[in-house]
């Protein structure tokens, strides 16, 4: 085991003290997460997660340490307690600004405990809202089991099960966000992990902004129904990166084809991390 549970606040985060250098924090060092079955159990017990979308962000990042005077920032979208983004900045050479996009109040108190904490983080912002297509007021879908799991609602979905409850949120528009957050901007490295409403917001974000984008990595949950429309906008965004893969380690580009098939498979829920850069 990792860590050792030291105590629980009032919103149902856990504080947790490691006792061993791990990917997202050193030894003696302190997290906090709120406890579920997923995210918590194994940030308990490896200190670490998700370290594969971590690592391609470093391997960017890195290559591009002599440019370290462009303006640059890691936008990590469904950020949950900032977990990804820590990790990336203890092993990159180079580390940007960070943005990070959550809009449930117990994993924000988490990620700003888990931030201030960390050394490397030198300059960052945290935007406390849902992304969407357009601005206004939502629900999230609480998992319970897999807080990380949570996502937007859809006013047609009905009763889940004891697992699940609703909460309310504010939703902000993918380029009232862009125009906010993203302005001055000269790179952009994204991870979206956005529970199925990465389409829906990648899809509408400008070509102003796309075109500043050097990698990033999109959590793809096959959807038979997605919206093509914001679908052939990725895929066309997605055509200016020569690299453009299912897996990290292996240097090609997919096409058009391939990835559609897999985001509008039948099979609905099935999961890939769609890795992407211009380096």
């Amino acid at each position: 085991m990792a860590s050792k549970e030291i105590s629980t606040d009032n919103q149902g985060n856990v504080l947790l003290r490691f006792r061993r250098e791990c990917e997202a924090v050193k030894k003696g060092g302190l997290l906090k997460a709120p406890r579920d079955n997923m995210i918590f159990e194994y940030l308990k017990s490896l200190g670490c997660w998700a370290y594969e979308e971590s690592d391609f962000l470093v391997e960017q990042l890195n290559k591009l340490e002599d440019y370290a005077n462009i303006k640059s920032v890691l936008v990590d979208m469904g950020a949950n307690v900032g977990l990804i983004s820590l990790q990336i900045a203890r092993k990159a050479n180079f580390v940007p600004e960070f943005i990070f996009v959550e809009p449930l109040p117990r994993h924000v108190e988490a990620l700003k405990f888990n931030v201030s904490g960390n050394s490397e983080i030198k300059r960052y912002k945290i935007c406390e809202y849902a992304l969407a297509k357009n601005s206004g007021k939502g629900s999230m879908i609480i998992n319970h089991r897999n807080l990380g799991a949570s996502y937007v609602s859809n006013p047609l979905q009905k009763n889940l099960g004891n697992d699940f409850t609703t909460e309310s949120i504010q939703v902000m528009g993918i380029n009232d966000f862009a125009r906010e957050y993203l302005f001055g901007y000269q790179r952009i490295f994204i991870k979206s992990d956005l529970e199925g409403f990465d389409l829906e917001v990648l899809g509408n974000l400008s070509s102003d902004y796309w075109n500043k984008v050097t990698a990033g990595v999109i959590e793809v949950i096959s959807n038979k129904n997605s919206d093509m429309h914001a679908l052939e906008e990725i895929l066309k965004q997605l055509d200016f990166f020569p690299i453009v893969t299912w897996d990290p380690h292996v240097r090609m580009k997919l096409s058009a084809h391939e990835i559609s098939n897999f985001w509008l498979s039948s099979e609905s829920r099935l999961t890939r991390n769609l890795f992407f850069t211009k380096a």
